[in-house]
């Protein structure tokens, strides 16, 4: 049952069903400020100056853009409030805001933009645009991109960008990198759930096996190699912990020579030679046997739990020789 009440160009006011959508039909009503209520469901998309959502209870089935803010908040009353659920994109000109003490669950089913976004006990389904952003007890299915200070309190989300970012206990990350312009404090440990098989967590327990603890050492600063006047940026990422490609690259082109100087070392310029002079060839023919008589097992799958080569000291023995660029 429809229940909208219009007080000129100035309000707009929801309380039931209102089947289609709220838009501007002439100027003056871009300026319009549109109320919705407990029990309001707005069929269509909304257009107007600001949005308030009081109490909750409220649903949005278009897109929504305001000149100015998207507000939830309490009702004046004790009365408990309710979900509200946005089905498409939100946008504001200025902030999306939930105030306190509204306590209930807001559920964007879209991407939302904003100047200035502060959430609490939100569920974002795509990604989230602004310039300065706080998300507090929120999911984020997708990015969060900030182009300035963005804080992280007890959030689930994909990735980050940002220009600066606060990070606050917990964050999980579904992806295993996220960046900033600033250098990320870390002081505890971030979890990434990429190993994670997340079409099973209603079915079995977490297995933490599958969850990947982040410090400060998993911070990394990172430069532009064709450009080095260009300003660094700082990544949280699983990456530099098992390889650093550099070093394998370097690693393998020793190797290369190494092996050159084995099967073709009659047929090498003496400065090729130089390299590998003091290399008791004998000895080296020794060891391959001895591997070819005790080969290493292969018994690590190419998918693997990190705690499986955690426990596998001949593993973290090559990758520190990879990093140290030495030879084992």
């Amino acid at each position: 049952m429809s229940e909208s009440t219009i007080d000129g160009s100035v309000r707009y006011v929801v309380r039931g069903e209102h089947p289609g959508a709220i838009l501007p039909g002439k100027r003056a009503e871009m300026w319009r400020d549109i109320y919705l209520f407990p029990g309001a469901v707005v069929g269509g998309g909304i257009m107007g100056n600001q949005l308030e959502i009081e109490g909750g209870g409220a649903r949005v089935m278009g897109s929504i853009f305001t000149r100015g803010s998207i507000q939830i908040i309490a009702a004046p009353t004790s009365t408990p409030p309710e979900p509200v659920r946005f089905d498409s994109v939100a946008c504001a000109g200025q902030t999306i805001i939930t105030r306190e003490p509204f306590s209930a669950r807001v559920s964007f089913l879209a991407d939302v933009f904003a100047e200035q976004v502060n959430l609490s006990n939100a569920l974002i389904r795509g990604n989230l645009y602004a310039r300065r952003a706080t998300l507090r007890n929120c999911v984020v299915m997708g990015g969060v991109f900030c182009q300035g200070h963005l804080v992280l309190q007890n959030v689930i989300l994909s990735t980050f960008r940002a220009a600066s970012v606060e990070v606050q206990p917990e964050l999980m990350l579904f992806f295993p990198f996220a960046i900033a312009e600033q250098p990320i404090q870390l002081d505890f440990s971030a979890k990434c759930l990429s190993f994670t098989n997340l079409l099973r967590l209603d079915q079995v327990e977490l297995d933490q096996q599958a969850v990947v603890s982040m410090d400060a050492k998993d911070v990394v600063e990172v430069r532009e190699p064709e450009d080095p006047a260009c300003s660094p940026f700082y990544m949280l990422s699983l990456g530099s912990r098992i390889l650093d490609l550099n070093q394998v690259k370097r690693q393998f082109e020793e190797n290369l020579r190494f092996i050159k100087t084995l099967s073709l070392g009659d047929h090498l310029s003496q400065t090729a030679k130089s390299t590998f002079e003091n290399l008791d060839l004998a000895r080296v023919e020794s060891l391959l046997f001895s591997l070819l008589a005790n080969p290493p097992k292969g018994d690590l799958e190419r998918s693997a739990p990190l705690s499986t080569i955690e426990d596998r000291e001949e593993i973290l023995q090559f990758i520190k020789n990879i990093i140290s660029g030495t030879n084992s």
